[in-house]
């Protein structure tokens, strides 16, 4: 990956042990590149009143150019000492639950190498309760006879993930997906509803997830446990989201809504199937991936 990103293929073409001889920058290479928790740091930078890298966010900043995005922060941070609310003083591309687990590492320390190292501890912590929840909805639903295949399986996917599990807040949203789930068929609807809530708080495609869910429950006639979950989910979403809507509907509909206008994924069914029909040249770089338009 490093050789592709710098482009220098030919040292590897011409001494392929350079990949065995040097196996701790390749432990380098996987654990410590420049990712999205720098992002998160600037983010509570600003959060905890601090100055904040203005000229990183603004480059990290989707849709408008660097030079544009970093005039609009410039206007739109509130100068001055004191804690900032998001969207109120400063603009913010995330739902507010991320926010919330940006800020937690800032709390107990002030420089980005133990930030990074705080926040990795806690998404792994997030990742043993997906690992948890999935383990237990195997069993809960006869997939899995024991826990220990499945135990076993999950170490092998958190080599798969690297990097990401230490750098993306997306196990977040996916902890609390599972543990929804596993609520879900142990039939607490009501701590199933709330934790897809939040998670909606999080990353907005746990949304589509209540549609299966409350078809199932319908289609077998339960409507009580549909209104339940239903009740329950949009109580913790709102439950999150007043004190923004109360301070700044404006800035953080528009925050929230932003992942609505991103192109396709190009590893996401449809847009796979786009990439299929209009070939290489539908791919865009945007928002931080590889898109189709």
């Amino acid at each position: 990956v490093e050789a592709w990103r710098r482009g220098n293929w030919g040292e590897i073409g011409e001494r392929p042990s350079v990949l065995l001889t040097r196996p701790f920058q390749a432990l380098r290479a996987y654990v410590s590149r420049e990712g999205d928790d720098h992002l998160y740091y600037e983010y509570a930078e600003l959060m905890v009143g601090g100055p904040g890298d203005l000229p990183f966010i603004a480059r990290k900043s989707p849709g408008d150019d660097p030079a544009t995005a970093l005039a609009r922060l410039k206007v739109s941070v509130r100068d001055g000492p004191g804690w900032r609310l998001p969207y109120r003083d400063f603009p913010v591309e995330y739902p507010p639950l991320p926010l919330a687990l940006m800020l937690l590492p800032r709390l107990a320390v002030d420089s980005l190498g133990a930030y990074r190292v705080v926040l990795g501890a806690l998404l792994g912590g997030l990742f043993l309760v997906a690992c948890w929840a999935g383990a237990r909805l195997s069993v809960v639903t006869k997939m899995s006879g024991s826990l220990d295949p499945v135990w076993w399986r999950m170490a092998w996917l958190a080599l798969a993930i690297g990097p990401l599990l230490c750098q993306r807040f997306d196990l977040l949203p996916a902890s609390l997906v599972a543990a929804a789930l596993y609520a879900f068929a142990c039939r607490q609807d009501v701590i199933a509803g709330a934790l897809l809530g939040l998670a909606v708080m999080t990353k907005l495609y746990p949304l589509l997830l209540f549609l299966p869910l409350l078809a199932f429950l319908l289609g077998g006639r339960e409507r009580r446990r549909a209104l339940v979950l239903a009740g329950a989910g949009a109580a913790a979403a709102l439950a999150v989201a007043a004190p923004f809507l109360l301070t700044a509907p404006e800035p953080f509909l528009r925050a929230v809504g932003l992942y609505g206008e991103r192109p396709l994924h190009f590893e996401s069914q449809l847009g796979a199937i786009a990439l299929a029909l209009r070939g290489p040249a539908a791919l865009v770089r945007s928002y931080g991936s590889s898109n189709v338009m």
